[in-house]
């Protein structure tokens, strides 16, 4: 039976819901709902919190203590051992549950936003027709010649150029309709159609000293015996000089365009994009380019 038939209609009420799970990611909740707010100022949130020590619930009230109550929907789990496969059913469970009463749904990780080339973000989704969306993935690099600390107050694109595009970040995150995604979100069990108008730009390496504390702090997790078995999550525990490393490269590269290497990396894409034996969909997932910069 098609999963979608087990849903009733839509009857949308609200025009945008952003969809996460996080364990102790207080600087990256801060900047995930501030960029969402900046492009949708009626946005609500729906975060799982995965036993965070300080708990997600008392960020909000710091730091977002005058948004209105329901705004921010927060839903606090044991502390389990870590498992993609579980955290991937946990957002396509709650991001189906919010496509009932949103026209838009965006189901990513904390640190991946959605940012639009041109155009409102809620626009731009709702004109393209199809009930998934892959926005280009991009993997922002902080180049430290021509760029400050991060400010979570300002628009990425206004402070972060430069990165290269990958087809591991290019994932079916915007939701039109109920689906399912695979581990990492990477794969979807719908068909759906990548979008070169949106681009989710991956934040892990939008700051030097953020990411220097996140890797340290990553190397703690407690991985579930399915995660181990499946080899999930390796690059969790890779030594911090080799995460670290490409701020060093993006300082010394050569750079092209965003725009001249979008088309050929939406062809590479496409031909890629197929079925797996499990039902999901996706392209190669190994597909970059060079380093390039928008303008």
């Amino acid at each position: 039976m098609d999963f979608r038939a087990l849903w009733p209609a839509r009857e949308t009420v609200r025009r945008l819901a952003c969809v996460t799970m996080v364990r102790d990611e207080d600087y990256f909740i801060e900047m995930y709902i501030k960029h969402y707010l900046m492009n949708c100022p009626d946005a609500d949130f729906y975060i799982i919190d995965h036993a965070s020590t300080r708990p997600v619930s008392s960020v909000i009230r710091e730091k977002f203590h005058d948004l209105a109550e329901g705004r921010v929907n927060v839903i606090r789990i044991p502390d389990i051992p870590f498992d993609d496969d579980f955290k991937s059913m946990a957002l396509s469970s709650v991001g189906s549950m919010a496509c009932a009463a949103y026209d838009i749904v965006i189901v990513s990780d904390v640190d991946e936003l959605v940012v639009p080339l041109k155009g409102d973000l809620v626009g731009t989704c709702l004109a393209l027709s199809a009930d998934v969306i892959a926005p280009l993935g991009f993997e922002v690099i902080q180049n430290s010649v021509f760029e400050a600390q991060y400010d979570v107050d300002a628009p990425v694109f206004s402070q972060r150029k430069y990165g290269y595009f990958k087809s591991s970040q290019t994932k079916p995150v915007i939701w039109k309709a109920a689906s399912i995604v695979a581990a990492g979100i990477h794969k979807c069990m719908y068909d759906y159609v990548f979008s070169s108008d949106l681009i989710t730009v991956h934040m892990r390496f939008a700051d030097r000293e953020q990411a220097r504390y996140r890797v340290s702090h990553r190397r703690q997790v407690t991985f579930s015996k399915n995660q181990i078995n499946r080899k999930y999550g390796v690059y969790w525990s890779v030594a911090e000089d080799v995460r670290l490393r490409f701020f060093e490269h993006i300082t010394k590269a050569d750079f092209s365009r965003a725009s001249d290497i979008i088309p050929e990396f939406m062809e590479h894409l496409s031909k890629t994009k197929h079925r797996n034996a499990h039902g999901y969909f996706s392209p190669d997932l190994h597909l970059k380019t060079k380093y390039c910069y928008f303008d």
